[in-house]
C-alpha cells in the first residue's frame, strides 16, 4: 500500500464504477502512480512484503479486487479479455465461500453473443492459479472467467479438465485511445442495457407453482421407487442439511431406512443408530460379541454401505448433524404410532385450518414446551414444510388419485397451504436474486413462500440457461 493512503482512499480508487467501466480514483498522495501497460501490479492491489506462511496469506489484495468485480458486476461493467473481446458483465455472481471459486452462478456475455454462466476465480497475480493448485481442482471446473489485477503474459489457467479459461485483467488494454493513465479500460463499454425503459416485472406466482409442481415430481419418482414413508423420510433428511451436507443426510436416510427406523424401540436407540450411520460417532461402533441381545446392536449390524462425507463447518451447534439427528430421532416413534410419517403428513394436510398448524409435525407442543428435549427450529420446520411436506401430500394425492376420493381435496389444499405460506426467512439466495434479477427486471413485493420459491426459481434459471416466458397455471387441480 503507497505510504500514506489511508485504507479508504485504497478501497475507492480500487473499487470505483465510473461510466459503466472500472477506473481508479485520483491518488489521494503525490507521486502515486498507475500501473502502465506493460502490465504490472497495480500498485493498490500489490502484496505485502511481508512474509507469511501458507495460511496467513494477505488478504487485502484480493478483498479489493473482489469489491472491485462485485460493483462492476452490479454496473454491468464491460471489460476488454486479453483474448480482444469485451465481455459485458450481466451479473458477477454470488460470493462464494472459503473453498471453491470466489463468486458463483455468474453471467457474462461476450460480444459475439456468447452467454457465459458459471464461476469466477479472482487473483491478483495470474500466475496464482497455478501457484494456489488451481488447474488440478475439479472444485474449479465451473471456472468461466479468470480475473487478475494485470495482465503478465503468464501461462493460461487451465481446469483440472484440461480446458482454458479465458482471462479478464482490470487494468489490460489492446488499444489504447487515451494518453489518460486513469482508464483501466480505455474502449468506450458496450452491450449497454436500453436506458429509459421500465423493466418488465417478474413472474414469480408462476415460477413459484412450477418449482411446487417440479419437487412434488421429484418426490414422486422417489415414492414409486421406495414407497410413500420412504420418500418422505428421505425428503425430511435432506432438508436438515444445508446444501452442502444435503446428500449426506439422505444418505444417512438410506442407510437407515424408514422401515428400519420405526422399529427401533425408543428414540435413544435410534438416535444412536443414526449417528452411527452418518459415522459420526466412533465409540458406537458395534461387536458381535458384545451385548448380543440389544435390538440396537442388532439393527446396526444391517446397515447398508459406507458412513457418508460431511463438509464443514456447518455453523452453529443447532446446525450440526448430531443435534438435528437428536430430534428426528424424538419424532419417529410419534409419527410410527399414527401410521407412518406420510399418514402423517397427508393427515394435517387435510386438516389443516392454517399454515401454523402444518409446523407441528414437526415441533409438537410437548417436546418443545420440554426444555430437555431438542427439536427442529422453527425456521428449519418452515422450510422442510414447504419444500417437502407439501410437495410430498401432493405427489402422494396424484398417485392415489383413482382410488381415493379424497385425493382432489388433498391436492387443493397442499396448493392453497403453499400459496398462503408466509414467507420464509430470508438468506443468501433470496438477497442475491433480488440484487442478480433486479439489473433487468422488476422484482415485485415477495409476501408468501410461493412468490419467494419462485424468485429462487427463476434466479437459478438465469444463470443455468436464461429466463424464459412463463405460461399461467390455474391456482386448484
Amino acid at each position: 500500500m503507497p505510504t500514506g493512503v489511508s485504507g479508504t482512499a485504497v478501497f475507492r480508487m480500487a473499487c470505483s464504477v465510473r461510466s459503466s467501466a472500472l477506473v481508479f480514483n485520483e491518488p489521494a498522495t503525490p507521486g502515486f502512480r498507475y500501473p502502465s501497460r506493460g502490465g504490472s501490479i497495480p500498485q493498490v492491489v500489490r502484496e505485502s512484503r511481508r512474509r507469511y506462511g501458507k495460511s496467513k496469506r494477505p488478504l487485502g489484495p484480493e478483498a479489493i479486487l473482489h469489491k472491485a468485480w462485485r460493483n462492476a458486476g452490479l454496473e454491468r461493467a464491460s471489460v476488454r479479455g486479453r483474448d480482444g473481446h469485451m465481455y459485458r458483465i450481466v451479473y458477477g455472481g454470488k460470493p462464494g465461500g472459503s473453498l471453491g471459486p470466489d463468486f458463483t452462478d455468474a453471467v457474462v456475455e461476450r460480444d459475439d453473443g456468447t452467454v457465459f454462466r458459471g464461476d469466477i476465480k479472482i487473483h491478483v497475480r495470474e500466475s496464482d492459479w497455478r501457484a494456489h493448485g488451481h488447474h488440478t481442482d475439479p472444485r474449479y471446473n465451473g471456472v468461466v472467467l479468470h480475473v487478475v489485477a494485470a495482465d503478465t503474459n503468464g501461462r493460461p489457467a487451465l481446469k483440472a479438465t484440461g480446458s482454458t479459461i479465458p482471462l479478464l485483467a482490470l487494468n489490460w488494454s489492446a488499444a489504447p485511445t487515451s494518453n489518460s493513465p486513469r482508464a483501466i479500460n480505455t474502449n468506450p463499454p458496450i452491450l449497454e442495457p436500453s436506458r429509459g425503459k421500465e423493466n418488465p416485472p417478474l413472474a414469480v406466482a408462476q415460477a413459484g407453482l412450477e418449482r411446487f409442481h417440479s419437487q412434488a415430481a421429484g418426490i414422486a419418482l422417489d415414492i414409486d421407487a421406495f414407497g410413500a414413508d420412504q420418500a418422505v423420510w428421505l425428503g425430511v433428511l435432506g432438508a436438515l442439511g444445508y446444501p452442502r451436507n444435503k446428500r449426506a443426510f439422505r444418505a444417512v436416510g438410506a442407510r437407515v431406512d424408514w422401515a428400519m427406523a420405526s422399529g427401533c424401540d425408543n428414540p435413544v436407540e435410534l438416535e444412536q443408530l443414526l449417528i452411527r450411520a452418518a459415522g459420526l460417532d466412533d465409540h458406537l461402533a458395534v461387536h458381535r460379541d458384545e451385548h448380543a441381545g440389544s435390538p440396537r446392536r442388532m439393527i446396526a449390524l444391517k446397515l447398508r454401505g459406507t458412513a457418508p462425507e460431511w463438509v464443514r463447518p456447518w455453523g452453529r451447534p443447532a446446525n450440526a448433524p448430531t443435534t438435528r439427528i437428536k430430534a428426528m430421532a424424538a419424532l419417529v416413534p410419534l409419527w410410527t404410532a399414527k401410521g407412518g410419517i406420510a399418514r402423517v403428513a397427508a393427515d394435517a394436510v387435510s386438516n389443516a385450518r392454517n399454515t401454523h398448524e402444518l409446523v407441528a409435525i414437526l415441533r409438537p407442543n410437548h417436546l418443545v414446551e420440554d426444555k430437555d428435549k431438542t427439536v427442529i427450529g422453527a425456521a428449519r420446520s418452515a422450510e422442510i414444510v414447504v419444500n417437502v411436506l407439501l410437495p410430498a401430500v401432493l405427489a402422494i394425492a396424484s398417485r392415489v388419485q383413482e382410488t381415493s376420493p379424497n385425493a382432489t381435496h388433498l391436492k387443493n389444499q397442499a396448493l392453497s397451504l403453499y400459496s398462503a405460506h408466509p414467507k420464509l426467512a430470508d438468506n443468501s439466495v433470496t438477497k442475491e436474486a433480488k440484487i442478480a434479477l433486479g439489473q433487468s427486471y422488476t422484482v415485485p413485493a415477495i409476501t408468501n413462500a410461493r412468490d419467494q420459491q419462485g424468485l429462487i426459481a427463476l434466479y437459478r434459471e438465469m444463470f443455468r440457461h436464461g429466463i424464459r416466458p412463463r405460461q399461467p397455471r390455474m391456482p386448484g387441480v
